[in-house]
């Protein structure tokens, strides 16, 4: 696991144990974000939303460039990798 997924893992983590870091964390993510050693670049707006026992979100990326896939993006759907976070649930 890289640094960044440790990082992401441990915020997880604190906003499910400790109610009160949850609420600095969904109200202002970048700051809370950044103190837990994930900085999020300038410009960047940032949504946190969170899953109960009847809802799951599920995010959408946006389309590359063009809506074309580049070679190495087709390389990696037919490697099945996927550069993203993704939590399974129990229909996954």
């Amino acid at each position: 696991m890289n640094t960044q997924s440790n990082a992401y893992s441990r915020l997880v983590t604190k906003a499910w144990t400790d109610p009160d870091f949850k609420t600095r964390l969904l109200a202002d993510p970048k700051a809370v974000m950044a103190e837990s050693g994930l900085e999020v670049p300038e410009g960047i707006r940032l949504n946190i939303v969170e899953d109960t026992s009847d809802i799951i979100n599920i995010v959408l990326p946006a389309s590359p460039a063009g809506g074309a896939l580049s070679e190495q993006d087709l390389e990696k759907v037919a490697g099945g990798t996927f550069s993203a976070i993704f939590s399974c649930y129990e229909w996954c």
